[in-house]
C-alpha cells in the first residue's frame, strides 16, 4: 500500500510538471529591408487558458506585453499570435522571443524568432596597381573594400560586388574573368577578379575612365545597391566635345558669315591650337587666308567666324590641338545650301488589315535654317494615292527615328508601295520607296466545343485565323460568362501570354450559359479589337439540384419567373372572358329563337281554332 501512495505521488508530481508545458513554434528569422514591415507569428501547441503574452526583445533587453503594440493579433482557435512591425529600423533588428503565462502555472514557456535589417553597405576603392597620375593607355587595378551595417552582425550574407564606369552603367556581377555587360556582352580591356572586389583596366581612357564605381549588394536584398566612387586623375591628349553643329556640316552662302565652335579638353592643357587648314580637290592642305577668318579662340574653347568669298574655299576644314601626351585632328565640311538628303533606312514596322506603321531616319536638311519636312505618300500597286501625311521640323536632328501612322483608306490583304521624302525651302531630296503589303482581315474563333464548364469556372479556348501572314500583336483579351437565365456575369481581362486559353472563376449558377470574347492588338497603346461570342449548355449530369435551385432563387430569376406568371395569368384572363362572351351570345340566340317560336305558336293557335269552330 505504501508503494502504491508512492507511485500515485510520483505520477501527480510528474503530471504537474508537464501541465504547465505549453509548445510554441515561430516562424524563425525574418530578413527585411529599411522602412519594410516584418510579420512575426507564434503558434501555440496544446494552449492552456491564456492569462498574458509578453515581446522580450533579446538585443535591448525590453519587455514589452503583445497589447503594447500597435499592429498584433491572437487567433485563439487556431492558436496563433502575430506581431507586425512597420517601417522597420536598424534598431528594429535582434531576436524575438515571447513569453506565455497560463492560469495553471506560472512558469513560462519561450519561443525566439530573429529580426534580419538589411542596411547600408559603406564602402571604398582605392588604386592598388598604377598610379592615380595614370596616362591614357596604362593599366590600373581598382580594388572595393566594402562593410555591412546590416543587423544582427551573426546574420549578416555574402556580399556581392558590381563595377561600372562613365561609359557603362553596370558589368554584371561575377567573381573573376573578363567583364561583361549585364546582357551577356564582352568589354573589351577590362577583367574582374578576387571574387568580384577588384577591376583591372588594361588600357585607360579619357572620358570612359575618369569616374569608376563599385556597387555592393547583400545577398537577399532588393536594394538597388550602394554606390562608392574613384576619381581616377588621368593624363590625356585634347578632345573635341559639344560640336556646333552636331553635323560638322556647315551651309555657308558666298560673302556670308558661319560660326564655328567646339569646346576641347586636355590635360595637360592643349600646348598648342595650329591654325585652321584647307583641303582642296587635290586633297593638298593649305592655310586658309588670314582676312577670311576671325579666331577668337582660348585654352577651352574654339571658335571662328569665317567669311566665305569664293567657291573654290567649298570642301574639308581641319584644325589640329596638341599637348605633351598627343594630338588630336578635328574635321568638318563647309558645303553651299542644297535640298535635303534622303532619309534613309524606310522600314515598315507594323501592318494589320486597317493600318500600317513605317519608320525612317531623317538626314540632314543641308541648309541655314534647319527646318525641313518628311512626306509619307501611300500608294495602291500602280495605283491611285491613298494616303499622302507629313511631319515637319523646325530644328536638326540627325540620324533621328521618324514614325509615321497610315490609316487612311487602307484595306485589307492589299499590296501598297510606300514611297518617303524630305523637303526643305530649296526643293525635295530623293524618294526612298517601300513595298507593303496589308494583313488579311482576321476572324476570331470560339464555338460551343471550345468552351467547358468546370464546376464554378468556365475554360474559354479560342483561336484567330487571318490569310496573310497571320496575326500578331495580340496584347490583351478579355472573356464574359453570364447565365442566360439570370443574366448575371463573370468576367475575366488579362495581358495576352501566348495561351489561346482563359478560365473565368466563379461563375453564376445556372444551366445555359454565353460567352463574350474579346481579343484585343496594339501597337504604340492603339488598341484594335476582334469579338466573337458563344452560347454553351451545360450538360444537366453536371448540374446539382442545389445550383439549380440558388439559380432559381436569384432575384432577377424571382422577377423573370413573376413576368412569366404574370402573362400566363393575364392569357387564362382573356380566355376566360372570350369564353363567357361566347357563352353570352349563345344564351342570347337560344332566347331569341325561343321567342320567335312562342310568337309563331300564338299566332298558329287563332288560325287553328278559327278553323275547327268553322267545322262546327
Amino acid at each position: 500500500m505504501e508503494k502504491a501512495s508512492q507511485l500515485f505521488c510520483l505520477l501527480v508530481v510528474f503530471c504537474a510538471g508537464q501541465s504547465h508545458a505549453v509548445g510554441v513554434t515561430s516562424n524563425g528569422l525574418q530578413r527585411v529591408n529599411l522602412g519594410a514591415q516584418c510579420t512575426f507569428r507564434w503558434t501555440i501547441h496544446d494552449a492552456k487558458p491564456i492569462v498574458a503574452y509578453t515581446i522580450n526583445n533579446l538585443t535591448t533587453g525590453t519587455s514589452t506585453p503583445l497589447d503594447g503594440y500597435s499592429h498584433h493579433e491572437y487567433d485563439r482557435s487556431a492558436g496563433v499570435v502575430t506581431l507586425v512591425l512597420l517601417d522597420v529600423q536598424p534598431w528594429d533588428s535582434g531576436n524575438y522571443s515571447i513569453q506565455i503565462t497560463t492560469t495553471t502555472d506560472a512558469n513560462i514557456t519561450e519561443s525566439t524568432a530573429c529580426l534580419f535589417v538589411y542596411g547600408i553597405v559603406y564602402g571604398s576603392v582605392t588604386l592598388t596597381s598604377g598610379s592615380n597620375q595614370a596616362t591614357e593607355g596604362d593599366t590600373v587595378e581598382l580594388t572595393c573594400n566594402l562593410t555591412s551595417t546590416s543587423l544582427p552582425p551573426s546574420h549578416r550574407p555574402e556580399i556581392y560586388y558590381a563595377w561600372a564606369n562613365a561609359k557603362y552603367t553596370r558589368f554584371r556581377n561575377i567573381s573573376s574573368g573578363p567583364a561583361v555587360l549585364p546582357n551577356g556582352d564582352p568589354v573589351p580591356g577590362y577583367a574582374i577578379k578576387d571574387n568580384g572586389r577588384t577591376l583591372r583596366i588594361s588600357s585607360v581612357r579619357y572620358p570612359d575612365d575618369r569616374y569608376v564605381t563599385c556597387i555592393g549588394l547583400e545577398d537577399g536584398s532588393n536594394r538597388a545597391g550602394d554606390y562608392s566612387y574613384y576619381h581616377l586623375s588621368l593624363k590625356y591628349r585634347p578632345y573635341a566635345q559639344r560640336f556646333n553643329p552636331a553635323s560638322r556640316k556647315f551651309n555657308v552662302e558666298i560673302g556670308k558669315p558661319v560660326y564655328i565652335s567646339f569646346d576641347y579638353d586636355a590635360n595637360p592643357p592643349a600646348s598648342s591650337v595650329t591654325n585652321w587648314t584647307f583641303v582642296n580637290s587635290s586633297g593638298i592642305p593649305d592655310d586658309l587666308p588670314a582676312n577670311s577668318y576671325t579666331d577668337l579662340s582660348d585654352s577651352s574653347y574654339k571658335y571662328l567666324r569665317f567669311v566665305l568669298n569664293s567657291t573654290a574655299y567649298y570642301g574639308n576644314y581641319s584644325v589640329v590641338m596638341t599637348n605633351s601626351i598627343g594630338s588630336t585632328v578635328v574635321a568638318f565640311q563647309v558645303v553651299p545650301e542644297d535640298r535635303p538628303d534622303r532619309p534613309m533606312n524606310v522600314r515598315l514596322l507594323y501592318s494589320s488589315q486597317d493600318s500600317i506603321v513605317v519608320q525612317c531616319n531623317r538626314m540632314w536638311s543641308n541648309s541655314r535654317s534647319p527646318k525641313q519636312t518628311l512626306f509619307f505618300r501611300l500608294r495602291l500597286d500602280g495605283g491611285a494615292t491613298v494616303d499622302l501625311s507629313s511631319i515637319s521640323y523646325s530644328h536638326e536632328d540627325y540620324n533621328s527615328t521618324v514614325t509615321a501612322y497610315l490609316t487612311k483608306d487602307i484595306r485589307p490583304d492589299t499590296n501598297y508601295t510606300l514611297s518617303v521624302w524630305s523637303a526643305n525651302s530649296l526643293g525635295s531630296s530623293d524618294v526612298a520607296e517601300l513595298k507593303v503589303r496589308t494583313r488579311g482581315q482576321p476572324k476570331l474563333i470560339v464555338s460551343p466545343e471550345m468552351v467547358s464548364i468546370d464546376g464554378r469556372r468556365a475554360i474559354v479556348n479560342f483561336a484567330v485565323e487571318s490569310t496573310a501572314g497571320g496575326v500578331d500583336g495580340i496584347v490583351k483579351v478579355e472573356a464574359h460568362c453570364c447565365s442566360l437565365l439570370t443574366g448575371q456575369c463573370s468576367n475575366y481581362s488579362g495581358r495576352y501570354s501566348g495561351n489561346q486559353q482563359v478560365i473565368v472563376d466563379n461563375i453564376p449558377n445556372g444551366t445555359v450559359y454565353y460567352v463574350d470574347l474579346n481579343v484585343y492588338r496594339g501597337i504604340d497603346n492603339k488598341y484594335i479589337y476582334l469579338s466573337n461570342s458563344a452560347r454553351v449548355i451545360l450538360d444537366s449530369r453536371n448540374t446539382n439540384e442545389d445550383d439549380v435551385k440558388e439559380s432559381l432563387s436569384h432575384p432577377k430569376a424571382i422577377i423573370v419567373l413573376s413576368i412569366l406568371l404574370g402573362i400566363v395569368c393575364l392569357l387564362l384572363v382573356v380566355v376566360c372572358v372570350v369564353f363567357a362572351v361566347r357563352r353570352s351570345g349563345l344564351n342570347r340566340q337560344h332566347a331569341t329563337a325561343t321567342m320567335e317560336m312562342q310568337r309563331a305558336g300564338e299566332d298558329q293557335r287563332p288560325i287553328v281554332a278559327v278553323s275547327a269552330k268553322r267545322t262546327q
